[in-house]
Protein backbone atom coordinates (compact mmCIF):
# COMPACT_ATOMS: atom_id res chain seq x y z
CA UNK A 1 0.00 0.00 0.00
CA UNK A 2 1.33 3.43 -0.97
CA UNK A 3 0.52 7.02 -0.07
CA UNK A 4 -0.57 7.49 -3.68
CA UNK A 5 -3.17 4.74 -3.27
CA UNK A 6 -4.50 6.30 -0.05
CA UNK A 7 -4.91 9.62 -1.86
CA UNK A 8 -6.83 7.80 -4.61
CA UNK A 9 -9.16 6.35 -1.97
CA UNK A 10 -9.62 9.77 -0.39
CA UNK A 11 -10.44 11.38 -3.74
CA UNK A 12 -13.11 8.78 -4.59
CA UNK A 13 -14.79 9.27 -1.21
CA UNK A 14 -14.68 13.07 -1.44
CA UNK A 15 -15.80 13.31 -5.07
CA UNK A 16 -18.33 10.48 -5.05
CA UNK A 17 -17.21 8.88 -8.31
CA UNK A 18 -14.12 7.39 -9.94
CA UNK A 19 -14.35 9.77 -12.87
CA UNK A 20 -14.47 12.94 -10.75
CA UNK A 21 -11.76 11.60 -8.42
CA UNK A 22 -9.42 10.82 -11.32
CA UNK A 23 -9.86 14.34 -12.66
CA UNK A 24 -9.23 15.90 -9.24
CA UNK A 25 -5.89 14.16 -8.66
CA UNK A 26 -4.85 14.17 -12.32
CA UNK A 27 -4.92 10.39 -12.81
CA UNK A 28 -6.52 8.25 -15.45
CA UNK A 29 -9.65 6.47 -14.31
CA UNK A 30 -8.20 2.98 -15.01
CA UNK A 31 -5.07 3.70 -12.94
CA UNK A 32 -7.18 5.01 -10.07
CA UNK A 33 -9.42 1.93 -10.15
CA UNK A 34 -6.33 -0.28 -10.21
CA UNK A 35 -4.83 1.55 -7.23
CA UNK A 36 -7.90 0.89 -5.10
CA UNK A 37 -8.10 -2.70 -6.32
CA UNK A 38 -4.49 -3.32 -5.26
CA UNK A 39 -5.32 -2.28 -1.68
CA UNK A 40 -8.32 -4.61 -1.64
CA UNK A 41 -6.38 -7.56 -3.10
CA UNK A 42 -3.34 -7.11 -0.86
CA UNK A 43 -5.39 -7.09 2.36
CA UNK A 44 -8.24 -9.31 1.11
CA UNK A 45 -10.85 -6.67 1.93
CA UNK A 46 -13.61 -4.88 0.01
CA UNK A 47 -13.56 -1.10 0.43
CA UNK A 48 -16.52 -0.23 -1.81
CA UNK A 49 -19.82 -1.92 -2.50
CA UNK A 50 -20.32 -2.47 -6.23
CA UNK A 51 -24.09 -2.86 -5.92
CA UNK A 52 -25.00 0.69 -6.89
CA UNK A 53 -24.04 3.16 -9.62
CA UNK A 54 -21.78 5.18 -7.32
CA UNK A 55 -19.06 3.79 -5.03
CA UNK A 56 -20.28 3.40 -1.45
CA UNK A 57 -17.96 2.43 1.40
CA UNK A 58 -18.53 -0.92 3.06
CA UNK A 59 -18.33 -1.15 6.87
CA UNK A 60 -14.75 -2.37 6.49
CA UNK A 61 -14.09 0.47 4.06
CA UNK A 62 -15.31 3.05 6.56
CA UNK A 63 -13.06 1.70 9.31
CA UNK A 64 -10.12 1.56 6.92
CA UNK A 65 -10.68 5.13 5.72
CA UNK A 66 -10.89 6.53 9.27
CA UNK A 67 -7.34 5.25 9.91
CA UNK A 68 -6.21 6.32 6.44
CA UNK A 69 -7.28 9.92 7.18
CA UNK A 70 -4.95 10.18 10.17
CA UNK A 71 -2.10 8.71 8.10
CA UNK A 72 -2.67 11.21 5.31
CA UNK A 73 -2.88 14.09 7.78
CA UNK A 74 0.39 13.07 9.47
CA UNK A 75 2.17 12.80 6.14
CA UNK A 76 0.92 16.20 4.98
CA UNK A 77 1.98 17.86 8.20
CA UNK A 78 5.44 16.30 7.86
CA UNK A 79 5.65 17.34 4.22
CA UNK A 80 4.64 20.89 5.15
CA UNK A 81 7.25 21.07 7.91
CA UNK A 82 10.01 19.69 5.68
CA UNK A 83 9.09 22.15 2.93
CA UNK A 84 9.19 25.05 5.37
CA UNK A 85 12.54 23.97 6.77
CA UNK A 86 14.04 23.69 3.32
CA UNK A 87 12.72 26.99 2.02
CA UNK A 88 14.93 30.06 1.90
CA UNK A 89 13.65 33.52 2.71
CA UNK A 90 10.69 34.03 0.40
CA UNK A 91 10.94 36.87 -2.15
CA UNK A 92 7.34 38.00 -1.51
CA UNK A 93 4.60 37.60 1.07
CA UNK A 94 0.95 38.18 0.15
CA UNK A 95 -1.46 39.09 2.95
CA UNK A 96 -5.15 39.98 2.83
CA UNK A 97 -6.20 42.39 5.60
CA UNK A 98 -9.60 43.83 6.42
CA UNK A 99 -9.39 47.65 6.07
CA UNK A 100 -11.01 48.12 9.50
CA UNK A 101 -7.86 46.63 11.06
CA UNK A 102 -5.53 49.57 11.64
CA UNK A 103 -1.79 49.18 11.00
CA UNK A 104 -0.92 49.27 14.70
CA UNK A 105 -2.67 45.90 15.04
CA UNK A 106 -0.25 44.22 12.63
CA UNK A 107 2.89 46.33 13.12
CA UNK A 108 4.72 43.28 14.51
CA UNK A 109 4.72 41.67 11.06
CA UNK A 110 6.15 44.87 9.56
CA UNK A 111 8.87 44.88 12.21
CA UNK A 112 9.86 41.34 11.20
CA UNK A 113 10.34 42.45 7.60
CA UNK A 114 12.36 45.40 8.87
CA UNK A 115 14.50 43.09 11.00
CA UNK A 116 15.33 41.05 7.90
CA UNK A 117 16.47 44.25 6.18
CA UNK A 118 13.45 44.31 3.86
CA UNK A 119 14.62 41.31 1.84
CA UNK A 120 11.03 40.19 1.35
CA UNK A 121 8.54 42.20 -0.70
CA UNK A 122 5.13 42.69 0.90
CA UNK A 123 1.82 42.76 -0.97
CA UNK A 124 -1.24 43.73 1.11
CA UNK A 125 -4.70 43.39 -0.41
CA UNK A 126 -8.00 44.39 1.18
CA UNK A 127 -10.84 42.04 1.95
CA UNK A 128 -14.08 42.78 3.79
CA UNK A 129 -15.55 40.30 6.27
CA UNK A 130 -15.17 36.76 4.88
CA UNK A 131 -13.30 37.87 1.73
CA UNK A 132 -9.96 37.44 3.53
CA UNK A 133 -10.61 33.80 4.42
CA UNK A 134 -11.77 33.05 0.86
CA UNK A 135 -8.59 34.60 -0.57
CA UNK A 136 -6.56 32.40 1.76
CA UNK A 137 -8.41 29.19 0.92
CA UNK A 138 -8.15 29.86 -2.83
CA UNK A 139 -4.37 30.22 -2.56
CA UNK A 140 -4.27 33.91 -3.49
CA UNK A 141 -2.51 34.92 -0.26
CA UNK A 142 -0.18 33.38 2.32
CA UNK A 143 -1.85 34.86 5.42
CA UNK A 144 -5.09 36.68 6.16
CA UNK A 145 -6.17 39.04 8.92
CA UNK A 146 -9.83 39.73 9.44
CA UNK A 147 -13.21 38.27 10.32
CA UNK A 148 -13.14 34.50 10.90
CA UNK A 149 -15.95 32.66 9.07
CA UNK A 150 -17.85 30.44 11.48
CA UNK A 151 -17.57 27.31 9.36
CA UNK A 152 -16.28 23.82 10.04
CA UNK A 153 -13.15 23.81 7.91
CA UNK A 154 -10.14 21.80 9.05
CA UNK A 155 -7.99 23.47 6.39
CA UNK A 156 -8.33 26.89 8.00
CA UNK A 157 -6.18 27.56 11.06
CA UNK A 158 -6.76 30.78 12.97
CA UNK A 159 -5.81 32.68 16.10
CA UNK A 160 -7.63 35.64 17.63
CA UNK A 161 -5.49 38.78 17.74
CA UNK A 162 -8.01 41.38 18.94
CA UNK A 163 -11.65 42.39 19.23
CA UNK A 164 -12.97 45.37 17.29
CA UNK A 165 -16.05 47.43 18.02
CA UNK A 166 -17.81 49.02 15.07
CA UNK A 167 -19.77 52.09 16.11
CA UNK A 168 -22.54 53.72 14.02
CA UNK A 169 -21.59 57.28 13.01
CA UNK A 170 -22.95 60.14 10.93
CA UNK A 171 -22.09 63.76 10.12
CA UNK A 172 -22.59 66.04 13.13
CA UNK A 173 -25.11 68.16 11.20
CA UNK A 174 -27.51 65.19 11.14
CA UNK A 175 -27.42 64.52 14.87
CA UNK A 176 -28.14 67.11 17.55
CA UNK A 177 -27.03 66.43 21.10
CA UNK A 178 -30.24 67.93 22.42
CA UNK A 179 -32.64 66.11 20.10
CA UNK A 180 -32.30 63.35 17.55
CA UNK A 181 -34.67 63.45 14.59
CA UNK A 182 -35.24 59.70 14.53
CA UNK A 183 -37.57 59.73 11.52
CA UNK A 184 -35.04 61.72 9.47
CA UNK A 185 -32.21 59.45 10.48
CA UNK A 186 -34.15 56.30 9.58
CA UNK A 187 -34.54 57.63 6.04
CA UNK A 188 -30.77 57.96 5.63
CA UNK A 189 -28.99 55.18 3.73
CA UNK A 190 -26.72 52.80 5.62
CA UNK A 191 -23.40 53.00 3.74
CA UNK A 192 -21.70 49.60 3.55
CA UNK A 193 -18.56 48.28 1.90
CA UNK A 194 -19.59 45.54 -0.52
CA UNK A 195 -18.02 42.11 -0.03
CA UNK A 196 -16.81 39.91 -2.88
CA UNK A 197 -18.31 36.83 -1.28
CA UNK A 198 -21.92 36.31 -0.33
CA UNK A 199 -22.15 35.99 3.44
CA UNK A 200 -24.31 36.70 6.46
CA UNK A 201 -23.11 40.25 7.02
CA UNK A 202 -24.02 41.24 10.55
CA UNK A 203 -22.85 44.78 9.83
CA UNK A 204 -25.64 45.25 7.27
CA UNK A 205 -28.46 43.57 9.21
CA UNK A 206 -30.05 46.90 10.16
CA UNK A 207 -33.33 47.44 8.21
CA UNK A 208 -33.62 50.30 5.76
CA UNK A 209 -32.02 51.64 2.61
CA UNK A 210 -28.44 50.55 1.94
CA UNK A 211 -25.79 52.07 -0.29
CA UNK A 212 -22.91 49.76 -1.23
CA UNK A 213 -19.46 51.18 -1.97
CA UNK A 214 -16.12 49.68 -2.99
CA UNK A 215 -13.92 50.76 -0.08
CA UNK A 216 -13.82 52.07 3.48
CA UNK A 217 -12.30 55.30 2.16
CA UNK A 218 -15.35 55.87 -0.06
CA UNK A 219 -17.66 54.93 2.79
CA UNK A 220 -16.00 57.46 5.12
CA UNK A 221 -16.09 60.11 2.41
CA UNK A 222 -19.86 59.79 1.92
CA UNK A 223 -20.46 59.84 5.67
CA UNK A 224 -18.37 63.01 5.98
CA UNK A 225 -20.44 64.61 3.20
CA UNK A 226 -23.64 63.84 5.12
CA UNK A 227 -25.18 61.40 2.65
CA UNK A 228 -25.76 58.60 5.14
CA UNK A 229 -24.51 56.74 8.18
CA UNK A 230 -22.22 53.77 8.61
CA UNK A 231 -20.14 51.81 11.07
CA UNK A 232 -16.46 52.59 11.68
CA UNK A 233 -13.96 51.21 14.16
CA UNK A 234 -13.36 53.44 17.16
CA UNK A 235 -9.87 54.33 15.95
CA UNK A 236 -11.23 55.35 12.55
CA UNK A 237 -13.99 57.36 14.22
CA UNK A 238 -11.58 59.21 16.51
CA UNK A 239 -9.53 60.39 13.53
CA UNK A 240 -12.49 62.30 12.07
CA UNK A 241 -13.57 65.70 13.42
CA UNK A 242 -16.95 66.20 11.75
CA UNK A 243 -18.71 62.94 12.54
CA UNK A 244 -20.39 61.86 15.76
CA UNK A 245 -21.65 58.61 17.21
CA UNK A 246 -25.26 57.70 16.51
CA UNK A 247 -27.22 57.33 19.77
CA UNK A 248 -27.61 53.73 20.89
CA UNK A 249 -31.39 54.04 21.07
CA UNK A 250 -31.34 54.32 17.27
CA UNK A 251 -28.55 51.92 16.26
CA UNK A 252 -26.46 49.62 18.47
CA UNK A 253 -22.70 49.20 17.99
CA UNK A 254 -21.50 45.72 17.07
CA UNK A 255 -18.25 43.93 17.83
CA UNK A 256 -16.43 40.88 16.52
CA UNK A 257 -13.09 39.15 16.82
CA UNK A 258 -10.25 39.67 14.37
CA UNK A 259 -8.13 36.61 13.56
CA UNK A 260 -4.89 35.92 11.79
CA UNK A 261 -5.45 32.92 9.51
CA UNK A 262 -3.39 30.46 7.49
CA UNK A 263 -4.02 27.32 5.47
CA UNK A 264 -3.37 24.33 7.73
CA UNK A 265 -1.84 22.19 4.97
CA UNK A 266 -0.05 24.79 2.85
CA UNK A 267 3.61 25.40 3.77
CA UNK A 268 4.74 28.83 4.93
CA UNK A 269 8.11 30.30 4.10
CA UNK A 270 10.43 31.08 7.04
CA UNK A 271 9.48 34.77 7.19
CA UNK A 272 5.75 34.03 6.97
CA UNK A 273 6.19 31.41 9.68
CA UNK A 274 8.00 33.93 11.87
CA UNK A 275 5.16 36.42 11.34
CA UNK A 276 2.59 33.77 12.27
CA UNK A 277 4.46 32.77 15.42
CA UNK A 278 4.99 36.38 16.50
CA UNK A 279 1.36 37.40 16.04
CA UNK A 280 -0.12 34.28 17.65
CA UNK A 281 2.22 34.29 20.64
CA UNK A 282 1.85 38.00 21.40
CA UNK A 283 -1.81 38.56 20.58
CA UNK A 284 -4.23 39.89 23.13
Amino acid sequence: MTLDQLEMLEAVIQEGSYQAAAKKINKSQPSLSMGIKKIEEYYSIQLFSRAGYRPVLTDIGRRFYESAKSTLSSYRQLHKLATELGTGIEPEINISIDPIVMANRFSSLLNILKKHEYKTALSITSGVLFDNAHSLMSGEVDLAIGHYPQIDNSQLESHKICNLELIPVAHKSLISKSKVDKSLFQRLPNIIVKTKQESDDNTSSTPGLKWYVDSHARKTELILLGFGWGRLSRLQFEKQKDIVEVPREIVEPISFDIHIMKHSERPLGPTSREIWNEMTENSH
